[in-house]
């Protein structure tokens, strides 16, 4: 019998007592929970921060890049204006300093040259004669037309011939080529073309298929021509052949 009232004295426990295990576990299974939150928070937050941060770097460098293409466009844009600029000013200094094209031949005037001499028609022959020195070879005859005694000399290359004038003072009539190594000032010489004739003597020039005439002042340049090439080459006075012919 005294068992028996043990055993229900011992069912018969407070429920306080069996509360309290039930109390701890709830509480224990809170904690954990609150804490699983707090982590999941923390994450997040740790998440987010990292987002803003990538989202603000991006910015960033996408800032950079615009101002990049800006400053890119804009050295392009002064390089461009610069070597624009620098070219029409090289453009506009080229023009300046390159002098035009002259219109024509640039022939002053109608003379023969050889060594220091310079011979012109109509002048004085004897300071002339005196200059070229001894001739190879000599002739004369009366001339007509009041030219008085027509006198030829020759010369290496050349031929000159004076004629007289009222007072009788010998004056240069003529210089004839008499070959190829001699030539004009101008650099005609026999065996050029009439092309190049031409192209010497330009707008002065007065041709047709057999000679080539340019006259200036009181001389004419007679520049005779065969199948298109120079044969022969003179000067002479215009006023004294106009009174020969």
């Amino acid at each position: 019998m005294t068992n028996t009232r043990k055993s229900k004295n011992a069912m018969q426990l407070p429920m306080s007592s069996l509360l309290l295990p039930t109390l701890l576990v709830a509480a224990l299974v809170l904690s954990l929970t609150a804490c699983g939150s707090k982590e999941t928070a923390g994450t997040s937050s740790l998440e987010q921060t990292g987002t803003e941060q990538r989202t603000e770097a991006s910015g960033e460098e996408a800032a950079e890049g615009t101002e990049s293409s800006d400053a890119a466009v804009l050295t392009a844009s002064e390089g461009g204006t610069e070597n624009a600029g620098e070219e029409a000013s090289e453009e506009g200094t080229a023009a300046e300093s390159d002098p035009p094209e002259a219109a024509g031949p640039s022939v002053s005037a109608l003379v023969f040259v050889t060594g220091d001499v310079t011979i012109a028609m109509d002048e004085e022959a004897a300071p002339i004669l005196e200059q070229l020195g001894e001739y190879s070879d000599y002739l004369e005859y009366v001339g007509c037309a009041g030219l008085g005694v027509m006198k030829y000399y020759y010369f290496s290359g050349f031929e000159l011939c004076t004629y007289q004038d009222a007072e009788e003072v010998d004056l240069i009539y003529s210089v004839s080529f008499e070959n190829d190594v001699i030539e004009t000032p101008e650099g005609l010489c026999i065996g050029d073309t009439a092309d190049r004739a031409l192209e010497l003597y330009g707008e002065l020039a007065v041709a047709d298929d057999y000679v080539i005439q340019i006259t200036m002042d009181n001389t004419t340049l007679i520049i005779a021509l065969e199948d298109g090439y120079v044969t022969s080459i003179q000067y002479i006075s215009k006023a004294a052949s106009a009174k020969y012919t």
